[in-house]
């Protein structure tokens, strides 16, 4: 996509997309969004160095999913409490 085809449709002229690109102008989180979803990444994914992917720690990752499965059957525990009552 070119960053004219860009910039009309995230709204923005051509040169303060440019400038954004270049690291020259910080842009406000609206338009970072905007970004984000028209190039259809991650909001992160932008603010990554050129050519650098995230890579996810697999312990950590393994870690988070517990907690999560914890905190969602403690949710689900505390609803069918609920549901009950």
């Amino acid at each position: 996509m070119t960053q004219e085809a860009l910039s009309e449709k995230i709204g923005v002229n051509e040169k303060y997309l440019s400038t954004i690109e270049t690291g020259a102008k910080y842009t406000s989180f609206e338009t970072l969004l905007s970004l984000a979803n028209t190039l259809n990444v991650e909001p992160y994914e932008l603010l990554l160095p050129n050519g650098k992917e995230m890579t996810p720690d697999k312990r950590k990752t393994k870690e988070l999913m517990r907690r999560f499965r914890g905190s969602l059957n403690e949710l689900v525990d505390t609803v069918e409490e609920f549901l009950k009552a």
